[in-house]
């Protein structure tokens, strides 16, 4: 484009500039083409024609297709006329281009359906990897792309997006202004058809006739009404009045424009038909006609300012039209005198709708005023008389634009853009994202739900781990210089980077030895610098410059730094060429050297015929001849006299080539030609630089050299800066400057100057070529030459002086230490982020070099690395702290938060639960291997065995390689975890005597088509997000692998994913690496070493069972919580954290200024609390209603697997609804997108209202300052369980580890539990940031003593009586409860709080345990606490799908009351059966749900009616009883269990009670399973209980009611004692008579 035509969708430009240089006074051209045939006289000779050949060629570029016949041209020659056909049809199409706002950013960008990331390479990406996104689009519904097939669904769609940055550029060119388009689509009502008594229509006054006038457009001119009727107007002013006059007869459509920085407006017209029937003597056609219309633009106040009127765009096809000369080609703005009115054509033919738009450019709005538009139609209403024009059109729509380019940080958004042909309206648009990135542990991998190692407490870090998008927000802002690698003539480059030998990072830059001299071979062995937007005039060369270009340092302080690597034997070989021809020498030569870095050509700014240059055929810099030789320059400004002396300078970086003199010294030196400046009292003084003769001539002004010889093939560290006047050479940290006159320098350091072609008034650095300044000795007319040949890495030249002291380190443990990006750098270059032999060279821009930008965006967003995650914890946190749209805009920092208990809170959201959908293969059986033999079995290893294949085929398809498995039921109730499969490599499988290949991996003996086992290695879940940060070289890799171009046609294979090619490139990375496959990347080692040497389950499980996730299927295993959030308006901050919170069970509570999470977990109690330690000894107790016992749940969500639909899951509790009928509530999961965790919320949800029904509030002591809101505690209260079970400890002996309590225990407690209050140290979150900095993180169990508990559980071993009181006390002797010692008893203080439990099945007195949900400071010593029952159980139930619908929760008694009313099922049909009633004899039978008793299922139902074996049925209850048999005996104080005892106690409604027991032999004294079919009491006969699924039948006769009461109790030698390992457990329901 050239800069001279103005193209606003480009650059923003003002409108004085739009005003000055793109305007012009003109009418406005009509739209389309003459309805009647236009002749413009052209001559060929004129400027005129090659602009209407630009007309013409323009028209065909617009929105008019012009012409049926595409051979039709429009003529030019000389005498002809331009000629239209009346016959060409108007077409337009549109494109519909729309900005979505997203969200805040920065987010993590476009996912597929399956959630994973989408990475997207930008725009150095190929087409078809920028395609890859529209699979996340979509247009009502329908995807652009489909992945599967690689088709798209639309034509020509665009996508073009920001992911929300702080430092984004705007959208591409086609959204770089921000456009509002307001629908109008009102009809355009036609003018009347006679004005005044004039006897002719508007249109006939406002549009002369063809012929008629000296123009086809419309009279906006105040020349147009010079004639003796309208004599009058001789102003703006009367034109616009006319006008006005004009618009009071027609019907207009109106819009205001009230957004006062809008500076461009669209009017779209559509035309519905536009046609004319013309008839002739034989036949009608129909061909084209004319539409016209009247457009108004004013402020609201009034009109425009004349001296600032509205500007038009003129019609590309008609710039002819628009002017006469040349030098003002391609202007299209145009204002005409009318004021604001506008006159718009369009001539053609439209048989369907056309639009045609017109650009307005509004004036300055000062005042902010409302801006008014007013259209209007002109034609008048013909009606269908045969050859009047047929017309019907429509104000479309205005389109208001904001004309300036806008980044719209921290705000992610979209632009779609899609042909208007394959959708009737915009579309309804859907996009699937993952949104915002927020801070996340150094130690988490988001993505695989992955922790790793102990938390230091510190987020992931700018500086450690750095993503494509963050890392561009942090870089310098300074502008990049381009850089150029030469190539030879065939294309081939020389400079390349060697991965072999470096000094820093991956590379270096390696200049490899020269065969001869040659265009071809010296000269092209370099890299030039150039920056474009470092520009200086060539005419203001002859003065100090304000503006550096590239290779310019001004009066400014400088730095060249690199490090070099060089040998001697390459060192000392030189060229040289002449008329002798080119030889060659192995000394090296005095004063030649070789350039390392020079600032553009490497010539000296020699005068005169003296050449220099070692390529003859380069022109020279005319600046730098003598004016006496130097062509006139041709300045538009400026000096122009061949006798000026303009100011020039070249600069050098070069090493010695001297055998035995200055070999391997680095020498920098700085010529000047004709003159130079220095300061001089505030301003500068131009000094000369003549000749004898009085000539502008060359002379050197600085030569600084290196003591040191840095030509030994070793790393050294060279820099050469300017501090003041003085120039010194450092080399390894040292001065090693040669002292000498030419060290100081006052003038100004200058470079090369393009004078011509598009670099013309840039400059340039060449780094590494053959430009010598050097004539040898021995005959002046042979030069010397030869270019550097060596390593180079990390070049780097900055605009000041780093070093000023020796002593700095120059070998760091990384280079960045040294060598740091900063605003004043001119170029960095290092061989980073290349493969071996790579040629792209860059100028380096890392991140983080300028402190006080650096600083800033620091304290407003914080140094840590942004990821995305759907853990509600971190997504917590972020609400809390972050500054732009959290709780952090009002002062809330991280100090607020307590970070370790969101950690705890983010490692049990991660934790993997079971959802109970069914994989696609049956579950296998595993063990734990110690190698891929599978031959001994093992715990902590990374190979596991398979077992029951019926063939290896069987198994490579349930279990491909580098597919997800889910791990779970692990032996030791370990929790379940992922990993990936990996086949067992080793060189070449093998084949088995049928021909068929034998993997590894698969055992068995008898070949792959027999049954057999399969060892599979496990490895960790690849995150893409962490291989990119440890190796960014990754993505090109991925993007060549999966994009593949065969004769110049590129594919794609939708099969091949990022992962995929990962898995493959690492897992065999030995192999391809040995047959050179593929090149070694930076990084590779480390994500070998973390993803790919194997990841065992855990250090303690040796089986379970496992299964694998296939990509379509619902995941076996997921996340505990996760939280999907898509807030869209502000909301109270508190309502947002508490809905939040409801996602893990919790809530949010603030205690000491921090804000806490508290989730609903199983936890271990903390504290006791009895009567003796509460106000008054007074518990308040409440319970719930009854109708809020819920029995039935609806979880509203939304479905991840079926595109987000919304969706209800129905969880009922069956016997609930029995017992409490059908009480239903309806639960939002809010951020729900899992149906398996929408299930277990309604679970937890009805365990909850069921089993969790009574409160206690009560007041205690200072202690309470201890609790949280969440924990657990201990309460027993003496009122509920008729006996005083707890107080406080008046004595302690440590030697005999006994207690005394405060109160005698009449009973015998040996071998009961007893809790007591035991103050112990408990961590911080100050101890923890401690801990993590002095011992490198916190462990799980730092994490866990945040709530420690400040109780302890013993064992009664022995009980005493303490008689020397009054009242007598018991004492207690205490061991642990696996009857070791008593560990601690020391720590115990009188007064300690005491809870004994006593488990007969007389007392049944035991503990109650309650959730803390408030904790109220009255005062400094008295809190008021108030609980919710906690029945720790039910998480199990909740989360174990397999029981979700039978399993009922142990329940605790309390105060031995303990009986909860299991619901009964009736399924009895005709009268309903009384609550709570079983079935009368012939009914179906009653359905109970389970017990968990330590070991032992119990169900409990009605035998089968009817049972011969029991007499009449209408006479007997029968009930039964079954079992599985426990894992292993019950033990009691060491002693062998010898029998069950299973007690019935049948009561009658009116008192009758029968007892029957019977005894159940379980082991003989060597531990073996006996049958014992003995009996005490009557009953019948009992199977072993050893053996599972045996059942045992009591019955009774009875017409009364009966309640049932079971007791087990078990055989201690010769003593009958309840168990201690069952529970009591209570079931009672009662059997009523129907009527």
């Amino acid at each position: 484009m050239s800069e001279e035509n103005y193209k606003p969708q480009f650059k923003y430009m003002s409108y004085k500039e739009k005003f000055d240089r793109f305007s012009q006074v003109g009418r406005t051209p009509y739209v389309g083409v003459d309805a009647q045939e236009a002749y413009v006289p052209v001559s060929a000779s004129s400027p005129e024609g090659d602009i209407a050949d630009a007309a013409a060629a323009d028209l065909a570029n617009e929105k008019v297709v012009t012409g049926t016949d595409p051979n039709e041209k429009l003529a030019t020659d000389a005498n002809r006329k331009i000629s239209r056909s009346a016959n060409t049809h108007l077409e337009s199409k549109s494109v519909v281009k729309i900005v979505d706002l997203i969200s805040e950013g920065p987010i993590e960008g476009f996912c597929s359906q399956n959630g994973d990331t989408i990475t997207y390479f930008g725009e150095e990406g190929n087409k078809f990897q920028r395609e890859n996104i529209f699979q996340s689009v979509y247009f009502d519904g329908t995807r652009i792309l489909n992945p599967e097939i690689g088709t798209l669904n639309y034509r020509f769609p665009q996508i073009n997006f920001k992911f929300g940055t702080g430092f984004q550029s705007p959208l591409g060119p086609d959204y770089q202004f921000a456009s509002q388009t307001i629908p109008i689509n009102a009809r355009l009502t036609p003018a009347p058809l006679v004005v005044d008594g004039s006897k002719r229509h508007i249109k006939e006054l406002l549009i002369p006739q063809v012929g008629g006038g000296d123009s086809t457009e419309g009279k906006e001119m105040i020349k147009d009404w010079s004639d003796n009727k309208h004599s009058d107007i001789k102003s703006v002013r009367d034109l616009t009045a006319l006008f006005r006059g004009f618009e009071r007869m027609l019907e207009p459509i109106v819009h205001t424009i009230q957004n006062p920085l809008v500076e461009e407006i669209t009017i779209n017209i559509k035309i519905h038909v536009l046609s004319r029937l013309k008839v002739g003597k034989r036949s009608s056609k129909v061909v084209g006609a004319e539409c016209s219309f009247l457009i108004y633009i004013g402020n609201e106040s009034g009109d425009f300012n004349p001296l600032t009127p509205v500007l038009c765009e003129g019609s590309p096809g008609n710039v002819a039209r628009l002017t006469s000369g040349d030098e003002n080609r391609g202007n299209i703005l145009l204002r005409n005198q009318t004021g604001g009115y506008f006159v718009r054509i369009a001539r053609g033919l439209a048989t369907s709708d056309y639009v045609f738009e017109t650009k307005f450019h509004l004036p300055p709005n000062f005042r902010r005023e409302n801006r008014v538009i007013r259209v209007f139609r002109l034609e008048y209403d013909q009606g269908y008389e045969a050859e009047d024009p047929q017309v019907e059109c429509s104000l479309e729509s205005i389109v208001e634009s904001i004309p300036f380019k806008l980044r719209y940080p921290y705000s992610a958004v979209i632009g779609a853009q899609i042909d208007s042909t394959t959708i009737a309206r915009i579309p309804k648009r859907e996009y699937d994202l993952k949104l915002l990135k927020v801070k996340i542990p150094s130690n988490y991998i988001p993505d695989t739900k992955q922790y790793f190692g102990n938390w230091s407490g510190r987020f992931k870090d700018y500086v450690a781990v750095l993503d494509e998008t963050t890392a561009k927000e942090l870089r310098v802002k300074r502008p990049l210089s381009a850089v150029t690698n030469r190539a030879k003539s065939d294309g081939t480059k020389q400079v390349k980077v060697s991965t072999s030998v470096k000094k820093y990072g991956s590379g270096s830059i390696f200049f490899p030895t020269a065969s001869g001299l040659s265009r071809d071979e010296d000269w092209a062995k370099r890299i030039s610098v150039h920056n474009r937007n470092a520009v200086f005039p060539i005419e203001k060369e002859d003065s100090p410059k304000n503006v550096l270009r590239v290779s310019d340092f001004g009066f400014q302080n400088f730095t060249i730094e690199f490090y070099i690597k060089v040998e001697q034997d390459g060192l000392v070989k030189t060229y040289t060429s002449g008329k002798g021809g080119p030889y060659n020498t192995s000394s090296g030569q005095q004063g030649f050297y070789k350039t390392i870095i020079s600032s553009g050509g490497g010539i000296a700014p020699f005068g005169g015929s003296v050449q220099t240059e070692s390529d003859d055929n380069r022109n020279n810099n005319e600046l730098y001849k003598h004016p006496s030789g130097r062509k006139e320059l041709n300045y538009s400004a400026g000096i122009k006299e061949q006798g000026s002396l303009p100011v020039a300078g070249n600069w050098f970086v070069e090493i010695g080539t001297e055998l035995n003199g200055e070999l391997g010294q680095i020498i920098f030196r700085y010529f000047t030609h004709g003159a130079y400046y220095r300061p001089l009292a505030g301003d500068y003084q131009k000094v000369e630089v003549l000749d004898t003769g009085g000539k502008p001539t060359t002379a050197l002004q600085v030569l600084v050299k290196s003591t040191t010889n840095v030509a030994d093939d070793e790393w050294h560290h060279v820099a050469i800066t300017r501090q003041g006047n003085k120039f010194n050479v450092w080399v390894d940290g040292t001065d090693r400057t040669d002292e000498g006159d030419k060290t100081t320098y006052e003038g100004d350091i200058r470079g090369f100057v393009y004078t011509s072609g598009t670099q013309k008034n840039t400059g340039a650095i060449e780094i590494g070529n053959d430009r010598i300044i050097h004539s040898s000795p021995s005959n002046s007319e042979h030069g010397l030459h030869s270019s550097f040949e060596g390593y180079l890495d990390y070049i780097h030249i900055t605009r000041r002086c780093k070093y000023t002291v020796s002593g700095f380190d120059t070998s760091p443990s990384k280079a960045s230490d040294l060598i740091q990006n900063e605003q004043q750098s001119v170029v960095l270059l290092s061989g980073d982020g290349q493969p071996n032999n790579g040629t792209k060279i860059k100028d380096f821009n890392p991140t983080l070099v300028v402190p006080k930008e650096a600083m800033a965006y620091f304290e407003k967003h914080g140094t840590t690395h942004l990821q995305w995650t759907d853990n509600p914890a971190w997504i917590f946190y972020d609400l809390i702290t972050n500054k732009r749209y959290g709780l952090g805009k009002y002062g809330i920092n991280t100090d607020f938060v307590n970070k370790w208990n969101i950690y705890e809170l983010g490692k049990y959201c991660d934790e993997l639960v079971k959802t109970g959908w069914p994989s696609r293969f049956p579950h296998r059986n595993f063990q734990v291997v110690t190698d891929a033999r599978g031959d001994a079995a093992s715990t902590g290893e990374i190979y596991i065995k398979i077992n029951g294949f019926d063939t290896q085929g069987q198994f490579l398809g349930e279990f491909p390689r580098f597919s997800t498995i889910a791990i779970f039921d692990l032996d030791n109730g370990a929790r379940p975890v992922k990993r990936v499969v990996e086949y067992i490599q080793v060189d070449g499988e093998i084949i088995d005597k049928d021909g068929d290949t034998k993997f590894h991996s698969w055992i068995g003996e008898n070949g792959t088509e027999k049954p057999g086992s399969a060892v599979i290695k496990l490895l960790r879940p690849v995150s893409l997000d962490e291989c990119f940060l440890l190796n960014p070289q990754l993505k090109e890799y991925i993007m060549n692998e999966q994009y593949k171009t065969t004769d110049k046609v590129t594919t794609r294979d939708p099969n091949v994913t990022p992962k995929s090619i990962i898995y493959k490139r690492y897992a065999e990375y030995g192999k391809n690496k040995l047959n050179g496959s593929f090149t070694e990347l930076p990084g590779d080692a480390q994500i070998i070493d973390f993803f790919f040497d194997g990841q065992k389950i855990n250090s303690t499980s040796a089986s379970g069972r496992c299964a694998t996730e296939f990509r379509k299927s619902r995941e076996i295993l997921e996340p505990r919580f996760t939280a999907n959030l898509y807030l869209t308006t502000a909301v109270d901050a508190f309502k947002v954290l508490n809905d939040l919170s409801s996602v893990f069970l919790g809530l949010t509570y603030i205690v000491g200024g921090k804000v806490f999470a508290s989730f609903d977990k199983p936890r271990d109690p903390i504290m006791n609390f009895t009567n003796s330690n509460v106000k008054d000894g007074s518990f308040t107790y409440a319970g719930s209603p009854k109708t809020s016992r819920f029995t039935t749940a609806l979880v509203r969500y939304v479905d991840k697997y079926e595109n987000f639909k919304p969706k209800v899951e129905y969880v009922e509790d069956a016997g609930g609804i029995i017992k409490y009928g059908l009480i239903e509530k309806e639960l939002v999961a809010f951020g729900c997108t899992s149906r398996g965790q929408a299930r277990r919320l309604g679970k937890w949800f009805l365990f909850s209202a069921q089993l969790e029904t009574d409160s206690v509030q009560f007041t205690t002591g200072k202690e309470a300052s201890y609790l949280r809101p969440g924990d657990v505690v201990k309460i027993i209260d003496k009122n509920k369980t008729r006996k005083r079970y707890g107080g406080r400890i008046t004595n302690i002996n440590n030697e005999r580890r006994e207690v005394t309590l405060d109160a005698q225990v009449d009973e015998n407690v040996v071998g009961q539990i007893i809790t007591i209050a035991i103050p112990s140290s408990f961590q911080t979150e100050e101890s923890l940031d401690q801990a993590a900095s002095t011992k490198g993180g916190a462990s799980d169990g730092d994490l866990k003593d945040l709530r420690k508990p400040q109780i302890k559980e013993f064992k009664v071993s022995s009980v005493n009586t303490d008689r020397k009181v009054p009242n007598q006390r018991t004492i207690l002797t205490l061991t642990e409860l696996n009857d070791e010692n008593a560990q601690g008893v020391g720590l115990l203080k009188p007064g300690a709080i005491w809870i004994l439990q006593n488990t007969d099945v007389d007392l049944r007195i035991q503990e109650v345990l309650y959730r803390v949900m408030n904790i109220e400071e009255e005062n400094s010593m008295q809190y008021k606490v108030s609980c919710l029952e906690y029945n720790k159980s039910k998480f199990a139930a909740s989360e174990d799908d397999s029981q979700a619908d039978k399993a009922n929760v142990s329940v605790l008694a309390i105060g031995g009351s303990g009986q909860i009313d299991k619901a009964v099922q009736s399924k009895a049909t005709g009268d309903a059966a009384t609550e709570g009633s079983a079935t009368q004899p012939g009914e179906d039978p009653v359905d109970l749900t389970d017990y968990e008793i330590e070991g032992l299922n119990a169900v409990y139902t009605p035998f089968q009616p009817g049972d011969s074996t029991y007499g009449e049925p209408s006479t007997r209850r029968f009930v039964q009883i079954s079992w599985k048999a426990p894992k292993k005996p019950a033990s009691a104080a060491g002693s062998l269990l010898k029998k069950y005892r299973i007690s019935w106690t049948y009561t009658g409604v009116d008192g009758w009670t029968e007892t029957k027991n019977t005894d159940i032999k379980a082991l003989d004294s060597k531990g073996q399973d006996v049958v014992d079919f003995s009996r005490v009491g009557t009953g019948d006969a009992v199977p072993n209980i050893a053996a599972s699924n045996s059942k045992f039948v009591q019955s009774v006769e009875s017409d009364k009611g009966l309640i049932l009461d079971v007791k087990i109790s078990c055989l201690i030698g010769s003593d009958m004692k309840n168990l201690e390992e069952v529970n009591v457990v209570q079931a009672g329901f009662t059997f009523k008579k129907k009527n």
